[in-house]
């Protein structure tokens, strides 16, 4: 929160403080110096002989280490407009119960000590807090937009599961100049992978025959849909529901890349793994299906004893899917008396584009050889754009060597690419390091995606002298 301490005209501070308490409003009051001794009577403390209170309606200033709930509630009922900690307050460190409308700021020590020293002057030093407006968080509940999201390399949906990393409040290591504990709020992918490795720990504790996959499908499965408007498969972490799950689902999402908007038909088999300890009946239902596509599952019931597993044929029916979509749904399966496990899916076709581009040869010398190279540039991958601009990878790249129609050999092999220019020297050797005869040669350079679509063949030709 905004903080401003003046003395007279002269601006002592002005910036933002952490703060304990929710003033509605701007609050502005004199400082007066309270020393440890004095706060340490307690309440009557801050009333004179007469009964008139000595900081009612004026910002009290505590001593060092004299903060506590007990310190601030009487200070507040004492009629203390504003209490100031002489030291730093740490964000999120004290469950201060104080009234409505009464902040407690943390000021830095110098500035404490500068107060002090103008109080004891007899100068007057005047503090301003500025109001705190809450208003409901619009992102709240949905994926941080730092977060990756998006296909893989091999056109499966990524995350799988999202769990709290914006703004988590924890310990910092260290200590402050003044030897206290120091607190702060991180944020980041490493916050929420500590928070769903400690769920994860305590799913193993209550289901200790769950295998490393068992225990990530129970929190993809119980995973609760983020309606943020992206066409991702994850789930937020819900650790209550994933605890009562009883079945898992292997694999835990299902994903499909298509290469063509023709009707046709895919198949997928799931299985499903009881890890209670009673026989499990179950219904096996899609709950939502795009326009485009028709998800049925050959069988709608399993019944399964402990640790037993079935699997489950899905069928697919692709009748309308145009270059560039995302399609996504979920597969139910629904146990009497525990919560329904989910079974996210996506169907992609990616836009065809270019996966090799902006391909040449450069000589730098009048022969190719060891000291002077040819050498081969060229574009890899892509960024398709939109208005979740997709990135285009390339799974693997082969670099071939060809004279005439007979291929000599692979000169390079290379995997996952992302979108960049890569350049490649010719050094007048073979496959094996051997010396090429004289003569033309062609350098091929194939590009496959992940996903298994369409490849793509570029070639640029040399001479060897």
């Amino acid at each position: 929160m905004r903080v401003h301490v003046r003395a007279g005209l002269r601006v002592l501070f002005d910036g933002v403080l952490p703060l304990g308490g929710a003033p509605t409003r701007t609050v502005t009051a004199s400082v007066v110096a309270i020393q440890r001794a004095v706060s340490a009577r307690g309440i009557g403390s801050y009333f004179d002989a007469r009964g008139a209170g000595t900081i009612a309606g004026r910002a009290a200033l505590l001593a060092r280490g004299g903060l506590s709930d007990q310190a601030v509630d009487e200070a507040a009922t004492a009629g203390a407009r504003s209490i100031l900690v002489d030291g730093p307050l740490p964000a999120g460190a004290y469950g201060l119960a104080v009234p409505t409308g009464v902040p407690v700021v943390g000021l830095p020590s110098e500035l404490s000590r500068a107060v002090r020293a103008l109080d004891a002057a007899g100068i007057p030093v005047t503090v301003s807090v500025g109001a705190v407006h809450v208003s409901e968080n619009v992102d709240g509940g949905s994926v941080a937009a730092f977060s990756s999201r998006g296909l893989a390399f091999g056109g499966g949906a990524k995350p799988e599961i999202v769990a709290p990393g914006v703004s988590v409040p924890t310990s910092e290591p260290g200590r402050s100049d003044e030897a206290e504990v120091r607190y702060g709020t991180i944020s980041g992918t490493s916050v929420s992978a500590a928070v769903a490795a400690g769920a994860a720990a305590v799913l193993a504790q209550a289901r200790p025959r769950a295998s490393a996959l068992g225990l990530r499908g129970l929190l993809v499965g119980s995973a609760r849909v983020v309606e943020d408007g992206s066409a991702s498969t994850a789930g937020r972490l819900d650790l209550h529901a994933a605890v009562q799950q009883e079945v898992v689902a292997e694999p835990d999402v299902l994903s499909l890349v298509v290469s063509t908007g023709r009707a046709a038909e895919r198949r997928w088999t799931i299985r499903v793994r009881n890890l209670s300890t009673r026989r499990v009946p179950l219904r096996i239902r899609a709950s939502s299906t795009p326009a485009g596509l028709e998800l049925t599952a050959r069988r709608e019931r399993l019944l399964l004893r402990p640790n037993e597993a079935g699997d489950v044929l899905l069928d697919l029916e692709i009748k309308d899917f145009e270059p560039g979509r995302v399609a996504t749904g979920e597969l139910e399966l629904v146990v009497r008396g525990s919560p329904v496990v989910r079974v996210p899916w996506i169907v992609s076709r990616p836009p065809t584009v270019d996966l090799l581009s902006q391909v040449s040869l450069e000589k730098t010398g009048d022969r190719i050889t060891d000291a002077t190279p040819a050498v081969v540039s060229f574009v890899a991958g892509t960024i398709a754009e939109g208005t979740d601009p997709a990135i285009r990878p390339v799974g693997e790249l082969e670099v071939q060597l060809w004279r005439g129609r007979k291929l000599r050999g692979v000169l390079s092999l290379r995997r996952e690419l992302l979108p960049g220019r890569y350049t490649f020297g010719l050094t007048g050797r073979g496959p094996r390091g051997e010396r090429l005869r004289r003569g033309a040669y062609i350098v091929r350079l194939v590009a496959r995606p992940e996903d298994g679509t369409r490849q793509q063949v570029e070639s640029v030709s040399y001479l060897v002298r």
